[in-house]
């Protein structure tokens, strides 16, 4: 709409301008509305609780501390205890997939107890030996199953 009257406003003031001016001039009509009058409203929303997942050393894992860490085999310290793991080995409900000079591979819910929830865990070490702990879920149980069309 107001390029409209621009153009009406140009096209006028052209058609009775002198021929010695060679620029329109315009005029803004009025100010240009950003955002609606009054107060804001507030919103509020409810927020369910996180669901803790299935049991595992997912609580565990944080607290690792690398001592060695070399292809094959890993010591690290937990909570005070010196563990040695191999590929094979379980923490909680994870199984120890393979051990790297820098990280250990855990598969999560790789068991007939928690077979719905299959994951990755990728437990990595800084400097000092403090780990971090990344979790691929390689499925999600939140997607509902299509029903099947016949």
């Amino acid at each position: 709409m107001k390029t409209i009257a621009l153009a009406v406003l140009l096209t006028c003031g052209a058609a009775g301008a002198s021929p010695q001016s060679e620029t329109a001039r315009w005029e803004r009509v009025s100010a240009p509305v950003l955002s609606a009058p009054g107060a804001p409203q507030r919103v509020s929303a409810r927020v369910a609780p996180a669901t803790p997942g299935p049991a595992s050393a997912g609580d565990v894992l944080p607290r690792l501390k690398a001592i060695a860490l070399s292809e094959g085999e890993a010591r690290v310290q937990l909570d005070g205890s010196i563990l040695t793991l191999r590929p094979g080995s379980s923490i909680g409900t994870d199984i120890v997939r393979t051990v790297g000079a820098d990280r250990i591979i855990l598969v999560r819910g790789a068991n007939a107890a928690d077979a719905s929830t299959p994951a990755t865990v990728v437990v990595t070490f800084d400097a000092q030996g403090r780990s971090r702990v990344r979790v691929y879920w390689t499925h999600d149980r939140a997607v509902a199953v299509p029903r099947e069309v016949h």
